[in-house]
């Protein structure tokens, strides 16, 4: 019976041996898959940087908050810090590529992206900038940065958002970048935004963002109608969330359950948003607000097409290292000012979304 009983424990520890040879096997295999599809898949990020100011006066700008001597003591190694946290963050959204588009608001200026994506990881890819000045008070900016072995420029332009009966209205232009995917031979048309603040509060300030969004729906309208079947990504952090009046009346930008037309534009920012997740943590209401989006034309949802939103949706990169806990355990993302100066990365959280590329599909 001993003989037995030690022979029985002697297959069964053989046979979960070969399970586990054959599990880690089939996993490493399953991460090797992995990291050819991350490769060849698309990722496109969007970052509110939060005040990403270089420490040179800069006598056109309103720049003196940023300044050694200003109220902020910005200086070299604050900078430095902050430029070497968000290379950090861009390259760690996934470990296997860096982002193929990345979109950027709270920049001032171009030197201060070159300073972030020649750091880390980022410094390997090939990166291309588009930015331009805007009359922003603050004197911040968007911008869009590529890989220029990937995908090539072929159109850069600014969109100026005014207000009627107020000449003097100033907030950040809309960046719209056309790119064309060398392998896909396939045209993207991507629009960068950073709509005016709730500053005053959210009624009182909405005329503004509903400003901006007619002048984005102005020409996506446009490009729905001259061009066949556009691939458009509208991208940014909107002062809005998905169903405020601005992005769901205006834009009319849809949740993506809902029946998809190819020149019609749907909001991936909807299922996060429904199971009240967000990008940007609201300390006075104590919750989460989904202010950080990216919107879809609906060809870029259809399994059809050369190149498929990744599950419809967006995600949101927040791991712990980039979060703050306080005293009652609640958590929002490691800012670098709030009052004081804390050192962290940003008061928003990235959020990001893949395209998978199917270059069979017709």
């Amino acid at each position: 019976m001993k003989k037995i009983n030690s022979f029985i424990m002697k297959t069964i520890h053989v046979f979960q041996s070969i399970i586990l040879i054959l599990f880690l096997f089939n996993f490493g295999s399953v991460e090797a898959q992995d990291s050819k599809v991350a490769k060849k898949n698309m990722l496109v990020v969007f970052y509110n940087v939060e005040n990403l100011f270089d420490t040179i006066d800069d006598p056109t700008k309103n720049d003196n908050e940023f300044l050694p001597t200003g109220k902020k003591e910005w200086n070299t190694l604050k900078y430095k810090d902050k430029t070497e946290k968000l290379s950090l963050v861009l390259s760690s959204i996934d470990k296997r590529k860096n982002p193929d588009i990345i979109g950027l608001c709270e920049i001032e200026n171009a030197v201060v992206i070159q300073d972030v994506i020649s750091k880390n990881n980022l410094a390997k890819t090939p990166y291309k900038i588009v930015h331009f000045e805007s009359p922003d008070r603050r004197s911040i900016d968007v911008a869009l940065v590529y890989n220029s072995k990937k995908l090539q420029l072929l159109h850069q332009q600014k969109m100026r958002v005014a207000l009627q009966n107020d000449a003097n209205f100033k907030t950040r232009d809309i960046l719209y970048v056309k790119l064309y995917h060398k392998s896909l031979k396939d045209t993207f048309n991507i629009f960068v935004n950073h709509w005016p603040s709730r500053s005053g509060g959210q009624e009182k300030s909405e005329h503004k963002r509903i400003a901006a969004a007619q002048q984005l729906k102005q020409i996506t309208d446009s490009l729905f109608s001259k061009t066949n079947s556009p691939k458009i990504i509208i991208m940014g952090d909107f002062n809005d969330e998905p169903n405020n009046k601005s992005i769901q009346q205006i834009l009319n930008a849809l949740p993506t359950d809902t029946s998809i037309s190819e020149n019609q534009l749907y909001n991936t920012a909807y299922p996060l948003f429904d199971q009240h997740f967000g990008s940007y943590y609201y300390s006075r209401e104590k919750k989460w607000n989904m202010l950080d989006q990216i919107i879809l034309s609906g060809n870029l949802l259809s399994s059809n097409n050369k190149v498929v939103a990744w599950k419809n949706m967006q995600e949101i990169f927040q791991p712990e290292w980039i979060l703050y806990t306080d005293k009652n355990g609640i958590k929002s993302p490691s800012r670098t000012y709030g009052g004081k100066y804390f050192g962290g990365y940003s008061d928003h959280l990235p959020v990001f979304i893949y395209f998978t590329l199917n270059r069979k599909s017709n």
